[in-house]
């Protein structure tokens, strides 16, 4: 497989509240970065404390993002869970468009 080390490549993954997308997420930026693709994981706080132990892999960065409930979200109602995407949605929505700026200097 070609190795894209040379082509300045930087890819945004985009989580959203759940356990099991994170280890597959994880394993996937990893394939990328091998690859020679830089990767940035983006997520809510509550997704982001759920993580146990950062890994240490150059290439990767995380760019978690307050949803409102700073990692403390329980889930009690549909109510609960329809006000936190909402918040997750707006929030996520609103750093996602400010990472993929291109920056002016």
């Amino acid at each position: 497989m070609k190795n894209l080390k040379n082509e300045k490549l930087h890819v945004l993954i985009a989580l959203f509240l759940g356990q099991g997308q994170i280890n597959p997420c994880l394993q996937f930026s990893k394939q990328l970065i091998n690859l020679g693709i830089k990767v940035t994981l983006t997520m809510s706080l509550s997704t982001f404390s759920k993580i146990k132990k950062l890994p240490n892999v150059e290439g990767l960065s995380f760019s978690p993002f307050c949803d409102g409930n700073d990692g403390q979200f329980q889930l009690s109602s549909v109510d609960d869970f329809h006000l936190f995407y909402s918040s997750v949605k707006s929030r996520g929505e609103n750093l996602i468009f400010n990472l993929i700026q291109p920056k002016r200097w």
